[in-house]
């Protein structure tokens, strides 16, 4: 991803990323992975409620 004016965007893909700078591989073992889907894990529709009842019961 690369910083955008307001967000950051598709860009470089990790593997471009690491071949950019091949001297850091002396420094430390890298890897690289490029998935196609970036966003937040799956939403649990219960959680608000979890955490409301967590807090009336015990503050």
């Amino acid at each position: 991803m690369v910083k955008g004016k307001t967000a950051v965007r598709p860009g470089l893909s990790a593997e471009n990323l690491i071949a950019a700078v091949p001297d850091l591989a002396e420094l430390a073992d890298l890897s690289a992975e490029t998935i196609s889907k970036l966003g937040p894990p799956p939403r649990d529709p219960h959680a608000t409620r979890r955490c409301r009842n967590f807090a009336a019961e015990n503050l």
